[in-house]
């Protein structure tokens, strides 16, 4: 599992922007809540103190700005899945964090950055959201640490 944080490390766009790491353009710099917080500001958007979710509950009240912002947010996210699939080939993704509130609505972003990399007669992973909330991170957390520090498989 310990790989799985690596990913977010791994550059999508050596050109892209600065990375929390200190390299550019890594997965992390282009799905993650921050990088939906910057595609709002980039759309010249008002976000003082802005925070996801609140672009996502924007999304219900109409506002195109915060809408595109997690979108372009799901689509890197798609981008980015499409290194596992191809690596990987797994039956199952699953999906946690704020973007699952609002399933339906991303997953249609998603979905097709996945498929276009699934192998000639291999079948596509299923896309599972995870709707725990802090519970599903809590979950793997403690699996990860059961896993590092006991040998023990979940």
């Amino acid at each position: 599992m310990e790989w799985l944080g690596s990913l977010a490390m791994c550059p999508l766009d050596p050109q892209g922007p600065l990375c929390g790491c200190g390299r550019r353009g890594c997965w992390e710099v282009f799905a993650s809540n921050r990088a939906a917080l910057r595609y709002y500001q980039e759309s010249g958007s008002e976000s003082a103190g802005l925070e996801l979710p609140r672009p996502a509950q924007s999304c219900g009240s109409g506002r195109q700005a915060a809408e595109e912002a997690l979108k372009t947010m799901a689509y890197h996210l798609g981008r980015g899945m499409r290194m596992l699939v191809a690596g990987f080939a797994p039956e199952r993704i699953v999906v946690i964090g704020d973007l699952t509130r609002s399933w339906k609505r991303f997953e249609a972003v998603i979905e097709p950055e996945i498929l276009e990399q699934v192998l000639p007669g291999g079948m596509a992973p299923q896309l599972i959201p995870a709707r725990e909330g802090g519970v599903a991170r809590l979950r793997g957390t403690v699996a990860l640490v059961l896993e590092n520090d006991f040998g023990v498989c979940s």
